[in-house]
């Protein structure tokens, strides 16, 4: 006599997994049992693949946004390089043409070198007279009959004069 797998007797020609069922084991429960369990599993491998394929994409893409940083970064150096660079070419072609344009003049050149810094000596001085106003005041202590006397002079009038002066002077030139 046989049994089930519940330890029941076992009828003649039933699945010993499903004794209610008169199929030999494995009977056709017992195979779509194992169809879906085989489906479920699959399923769940998939599943599983297809979680370590984003995780493999996710790991890319950050790698690939660190390679986009880095060549960016690099980009941006090279940009300001060259920036520097357009700029020393178009200050050294600038100085070129003055230097060409005034070696032909040199002695005019010299010459107004010479006039532009009398007219700058002429302006600071005058700027620094004019600064001296401010403080052009002083006072005058004299006794007469023994009673002291203070007199405030200023000399702000000669010296505006004086500056006005150098000032003329300077456009003169």
């Amino acid at each position: 006599m046989s049994f089930d797998i519940y330890g029941n007797n076992l009828k003649r020609g039933h699945c010993e997994v499903h004794p209610n069922v008169a199929e030999e084991y494995p009977c056709s429960l017992c195979q779509s049992h194992s169809q879906s369990y085989s489906q479920e599993s699959n399923a769940a491998y998939e599943a599983q693949s297809l979680r370590n394929d984003l995780a493999n994409s996710n790991s890319y893409i950050e790698s690939l946004k660190a390679d986009l940083a880095k060549v960016t970064a690099e980009r941006d150096l090279a940009i300001k390089e060259l920036y520097v660079l357009e700029n020393w070419q178009r200050d050294v072609y600038s100085l070129s043409a003055w230097l060409v344009f005034h070696a032909s003049n040199t002695d005019a050149t010299m010459e107004n070198a010479r006039v532009l810094l009398a007219k700058r000596d002429l302006e600071q001085q005058a700027k620094g007279i004019e600064d001296a106003i401010k403080h052009s005041c002083y006072k005058k202590l004299y006794f007469v009959d023994g009673v002291s006397h203070i007199e405030k002079i200023c000399l702000e009038e000669d010296l505006s004069l004086f500056s006005e002066n150098l000032r003329k002077q300077a456009e003169e030139l």
